[in-house]
């Protein structure tokens, strides 16, 4: 009886040969839906990976299946090796900034607002906007991070300004968005002292708050 067996990419850049159901107990994620390794027969789950693009190839003492190119390194790894995780990407922080205003802008748009941005190298709030019918105006500062990191408010809590604040965080994943008033990024704000000199920042876990989340009806709509 032949054994079953895959075809795995080591780190060296070279293939070797693994029993297909062990393998896959390694790798859950490569696993056919449907099928349990550890009850459904070889013939069973050699035939649900050829219908995944795997390719076979017979031995007189093997049946070796070659997964598709596909599946990337995540799947061809040798058991108990994690894959690299893509890095995320590293942007100066005016495009950081950037990114984040304008999906404040294009979220503002989506609920009926005529959205203004203002001059990027200005002092105040970044974003003036007015409803359709004219009866609103809002005016709103943006704070852009490209992971869940702190929110610099600087050497005063002064700046602090607009009717709303809207911190735009994960940039460089999926964008994660915190509605809040400027009463409480003040009454959130941390400080801290170093050689006299003084600065304020809002800590992850106090923005990130699920009051905070998403809650583009605190603003409302301009339509």
């Amino acid at each position: 009886m032949k054994k079953f067996m895959v075809d795995i990419l080591k780190d060296n850049g070279e293939t070797e040969n693994q029993p297909m159901k062990e393998w896959l107990r390694n790798h859950p994620n490569a696993i056919p839906s449907g099928i349990e390794p550890s009850t459904n027969t070889s013939h069973e789950i050699r035939n649900a990976l050829k219908k995944q693009g795997w390719k076979e190839e017979h031995t007189d003492t093997e049946i070796i299946l070659k997964p598709p190119k596909i599946m990337g390194l995540v799947n061809l790894q040798m058991p108990g090796k994690k894959p690299k995780e893509k890095a995320s990407p590293k942007w100066q922080s005016q495009v950081v900034g950037n990114i984040g205003l304008y999906y404040a802008c294009y979220q503002l748009s989506r609920l009926g607002w005529n959205i203004m941005p203002t001059a990027r190298n200005a002092r105040g709030v970044d974003i003036i906007g007015y409803s359709q019918d004219y009866s609103r105006f809002i005016s709103i500062q943006v704070k852009a991070l490209s992971k869940r990191s702190p929110v610099p408010l600087g050497q005063t809590l002064d700046n602090i300004k607009g009717d709303f604040w809207v911190i735009v965080n994960n940039l460089s994943n999926t964008p994660a968005v915190f509605v809040m008033l400027p009463e409480e990024i003040k009454g959130l704000a941390h400080k801290g002292e170093k050689d006299s000199r003084i600065s304020y920042w809002l800590q992850p876990n106090s923005y990130t708050n699920p009051d905070f989340s998403e809650a583009w009806t605190r603003i409302g709509r301009g339509d």
